[in-house]
């Protein structure tokens, strides 16, 4: 099901965002230290684009294959914008939680799609045995 394992590299995204952005407020008064961020929505734009699969219509996602969402992999860089501190830092504390905040919201939302979609495909499993 390639709606399924999209919403699980979603999830594993928003985890591995979640260890970044830990790591960014860990160091937030270490001189030089450069913020990481983590890619993933974009790389999935980059995907429904260039296979020009719908877009935000929604039909995009029904006509991706399970071997498209298995390439698209969460990717950590260091964006290297944003202001420098005087000590070379750039990790700004009220960004940092607000990625946290919304990062929380998207995995909650990324585990109920996960639980919706497991739900269906027991209902249609345990309806066939009827």
């Amino acid at each position: 099901d390639p709606i399924l394992a999209l919403v699980l590299k979603g999830l594993d995204a928003a985890v591995l965002r979640q260890r970044v952005t830990a790591h960014n407020l860990a160091n937030v008064n270490t001189p030089g230290f450069k913020k990481s961020q983590v890619r993933f929505e974009e790389k999935l734009a980059d995907l429904l684009n260039r296979e020009d699969t719908g877009g935000a219509t929604g039909a995009g996602f029904r006509r991706l294959n399970l071997s498209q969402v298995e390439n698209i992999n969460p990717e950590v860089v260091q964006p290297g914008n944003g202001p420098l501190r005087q000590d070379g830092n750039n990790v700004q504390l009220d960004v940092e939680i607000g990625e946290m905040l919304m990062n929380n919201l998207l995995y909650a939302t990324l585990m109920r799609q996960a639980g919706d979609r497991l739900e269906n495909l027991r209902y249609v499993i345990n309806e066939g045995r009827r």
